[in-house]
């Protein structure tokens, strides 16, 4: 009985050397393996799923709003969508408090975003979604490719996600040739280069958080 415990215990000690092992090289940016790219797969279905089922079940866009808040938004990066949009260099420059700030914003602005293009499927009842296997990208992260099959015509949705407090989150939204980060790169590199940026940058945001919520 002994023997029998010991080595479950060393099992479950190899286990989970295996998995800090698999975080360590997350962080690190080295390449995913095939495990941890399947891990992002499931990230990148059940939250596709998950958000189709609820923009399925009201017309109500405020209801929406609120559940993607409660059930899609934990599993987006809405921090590394600011630090692209912003650029990585001012990023740093920006204080801890405009920081929190600047991405409780965006993930209403940018949220609200990613609603309207998976809304875009949920008005096919007959889609039907496929994917390609996850490919590893530079920086340790992966690219998840879905496809949606409506009435035989294919729609490519481009998911990137990185491996951000020990699980993966996407990180970037590509339809339609419109990637979730570059259009706030667009938006955000004006405002930027002005006096007083981040403060400008708080308006705005602000206004579009009001614009959203009161529409």
């Amino acid at each position: 009985m002994r023997i029998i415990n010991l080595l479950v215990i060393c099992l479950l000690l190899l286990l989970a050397a295996c998995k800090q092992r698999q975080d360590y090289m997350m962080v690190q940016g080295m390449a995913p393996g095939d495990s941890a790219k399947n891990d992002a797969l499931r990230i990148v279905q059940v939250t596709l799923d998950e958000a189709l089922v609820i923009l399925r079940a009201t017309k109500d866009p405020k209801e929406h709003l609120d559940r993607f808040k409660r059930r899609i938004f934990p599993n987006i990066s809405f921090l590394s969508i600011a630090i692209r949009g912003i650029g990585a260099d001012k990023w740093r420059t920006i204080g801890e408090s405009e920081k929190i700030k600047i991405v409780k914003g965006l993930s209403i602005l940018a949220g609200n975003f990613i609603m309207g293009k998976i809304a875009l499927i949920s008005n096919y009842d007959n889609a039907v979604i496929s994917y390609e296997n996850p490919q590893s990208i530079p920086n340790g992260r992966v690219g998840v490719k879905a496809i949606v099959n409506v009435y035989s015509v294919e729609k490519p949705i481009f998911f990137t996600l990185s491996f951000l407090g020990g699980k993966w989150k996407i990180a970037d939204i590509s339809a339609e040739g419109v990637s979730v980060a570059q259009n706030y790169i667009a938006q955000f590199s004006g405002i930027m280069n002005r006096e007083n940026a981040v403060q400008q940058l708080l308006m705005v945001l602000d206004q579009k958080v009001r614009d959203i919520e009161n529409n």
